[in-house]
């Protein structure tokens, strides 16, 4: 019979797996001597490596309590910066320079934009409030216009936008850092139609009318005195007369009355006649300065054949 030969195989576990053991050694009693004559050692045992963890048993943990439960970590603090140093702490800026859009010269521009009210809504003396809202770009200039309120007519609120684009200046919006942004402004503008001017009072006529004067009296008094009646003179008559006249439109007297007699009628008639010849006034005029008739109140008086100018008044 053919030997046969028996194989033992041996687990071991360990902790990081099995070792397996193979013995393969011939049947005691059945062992044959090699053919050749030759001694040779049994062969060795073989070692195999086989990487398959142990299957180990947990515990019973359905009758178990649950413990408390783990401390919570402990995070320590952060750690705080280093102080800078103080050169370096003054040239860094903390101001916040944050600042909203704010009008600028707000009365100068808004007496432009109410110069600039619509011709049509001061004939029609059209008045409102109009309530608005302006969108302010980087350079104060108005961007945008809505109107949040009307003031019931729509050309003044046209008018307003109109105006606020055109006139409107602000300075701008700030961030923190001081740097130029876009920003918004509301407010409301009231239209306001100027008064009328009060109508011109019509003019009066300018009065031109002016009363007789006489002209160069003391040239023709003398030569009513050297024309004195040659009988008054011959008698040594003297005496005042008093007289009334009438002047024309040339100056010239028309007519010649004795008001008040010198009890002489010689140098009653001498008078008038005298003053009919030589006598020259400047005329009335009246109110729009047209030559008219007047009348004067005269006295000369007589005395010595030297007559005189006593009294001169116009009525």
């Amino acid at each position: 019979m053919t030997c046969n030969s028996a194989r033992i195989r041996l687990k071991v576990p360990t902790s990081f797996g099995v070792i397996a053991i193979l013995f393969g050694t011939p049947l005691l009693g059945q062992s044959k001597p090699p053919e050749d004559g030759s001694s040779k050692t049994a062969s060795l045992p073989k070692i195999y490596y086989v990487s398959r963890p142990v299957e180990q048993t947990l515990p019973d943990q359905r009758n178990q309590k649950p413990g408390p439960p783990p401390p919570a970590p402990t995070v320590p603090p952060p750690t705080p910066p280093p102080p800078l140093r103080p050169d370096i702490a003054q040239s860094i800026d903390t101001h916040d320079y944050t600042r909203i859009a704010k009008p600028k010269s707000v009365a100068r521009w808004s007496r432009r934009i109410l110069d600039n009210m619509p011709p049509q809504a001061i004939r029609e003396r059209l008045e409102g409030t109009v309530h608005f809202a302006v969108a302010v770009s980087e350079n104060g200039r108005v961007a945008d216009c809505i109107i949040t309120q009307s003031s019931g007519h729509s050309i003044l609120d046209e008018a307003l936008c109109r105006g606020m684009r055109r006139f409107a200046r602000f300075d701008s919006a700030l961030d923190k850092l001081g740097n130029p942004i876009p920003g918004t402004f509301s407010a409301r503008f009231t239209y306001k139609v100027p008064p009328r001017p009060p109508k011109p009072k019509p003019e009066l006529p300018q009065d031109l009318s002016r009363g007789l004067t006489p002209k160069e009296p003391t040239n023709w008094v003398k030569r009513i005195q050297d024309s004195m009646p040659s009988e008054a003179v011959r008698l040594g008559l003297s005496g005042t007369v008093g007289l009334r006249v009438r002047v024309g439109t040339k100056g010239r007297i028309t007519a010649c009355g004795v008001d008040k007699s010198s009890g002489h009628s010689t140098l009653d008639l001498g008078a008038c006649k005298g003053m009919l010849r030589y006598s020259r006034f400047n005329p009335a005029l009246d109110k729009q300065g047209k030559p008219t008739v007047g009348s004067y109140y005269l006295a000369i008086t007589y005395k010595n054949r030297q007559p005189e100018l006593a009294t001169v008044s116009q009525q």
